[in-house]
């Protein structure tokens, strides 16, 4: 997994993708942080369940500790915000995708829309693996 991620990382790379670096300091759920000077964040391509759904706590508790009080790039996509004005984006910390590897460890399912361009064929991928794997709560039938 891990040589395969690298190499579609080197494929995924977009030279027009804007990124800009903040420290997590909540985390809401196992899709949306807030970062310094309070601006909540909704992670790109992803849906995560809701408080008392059955992958809500294992979600949240995961993307806790992947990221919590961690300085995190977050990456901009073709949407910048979603309709509540959050914004939208990947969240890399040391080099990993946030996004992917929470659905890559079957704690999160993908959303891919329009606005999804940069790493959609690595959240597909990650998907996959964890179906196939029947990897966390998501798919461990």
């Amino acid at each position: 997994w891990q040589e395969v991620m690298r190499l579609r990382a080197v494929i995924s790379e977009h030279p027009n993708k804007e990124a800009h670096s903040a420290v997590v300091t909540k985390v809401l759920d196992g899709g949306s942080i807030i970062v310094e000077g309070g601006r909540e964040v909704k992670l790109l391509g992803i849906v995560a369940d809701e408080k008392g759904e059955d992958c809500y706590q294992f979600a949240k508790d995961k993307l806790t500790e992947l990221i919590l009080k961690k300085e995190v790039t977050l990456i901009r996509d073709a949407n910048d915000k979603d309709e509540y004005g959050n914004l939208l984006r990947y969240v890399q910390v040391e080099g990993k995708n946030i996004n992917v590897e929470m659905v890559k460890d079957g704690l999160i399912s993908i959303k891919i829309d329009d606005g999804v361009t940069i790493y959609k064929n690595d959240l597909i991928f990650a998907e996959q693996y964890a179906k196939k794997n029947h990897s966390g709560c998501k798919w461990d039938q």
